[in-house]
């Protein structure tokens, strides 16, 4: 998914000396492997994932962290938005758990600038992608005002 994002990170992270951190939230048992690659193991789908992760953190300069949420596979439209978090939140102890990870992540780095998908339609219109912006959006909103960081989207 940070393929998508790799021009502007290379440019900033890798070229100008930018300090860039990726946050991977969803990649524990991940069915985004089964399909193109006919793996049938959920979790060595997610191994690869992680090492195409480092992969790409080591090309663009950045460090990069894992939430190990679940990458949770529902429609994509708002229901699934929706269901994708619902399903988070329950699987991590409620919706303040996920928040407290991302501000966990906030408040470490401290970022100048977030970098995300539109959860209005999360480029990809993925519920993943819009899932994760919607909640830092929400954790951002939590921070005080002079710790918050700009959000691109």
């Amino acid at each position: 998914d940070e393929s998508l994002f790799a021009p502007l990170m290379a440019e900033v992270c890798r070229f100008n000396g930018a300090t860039c951190h990726m946050v991977v939230a969803a990649e524990a048992r991940s069915p985004g492997c089964i399909i193109p690659l006919k793996l049938d193991d959920l979790d060595r789908c997610s191994s690869m994932r992680r090492y195409e992760t480092a992969a790409s953190a080591a090309n663009l300069n950045s460090t990069y962290e894992f939430y190990g949420w679940r990458d949770i596979l529902v429609p994509w439209n708002d229901a699934g938005l929706d269901r994708n978090i619902s399903e988070w939140a329950k699987d991590v102890g409620g919706r303040d758990m996920l928040l407290a990870r991302i501000s966990k992540t906030l408040t470490e780095f401290k970022p100048d600038f977030l970098l995300g998908f539109d959860p209005r339609h999360g480029t990809t219109c993925h519920p993943n992608h819009r899932a994760i912006v919607l909640l830092a959006l929400e954790a951002v909103e939590k921070l005080p005002s002079d710790q918050r960081p700009d959000v691109w989207l």
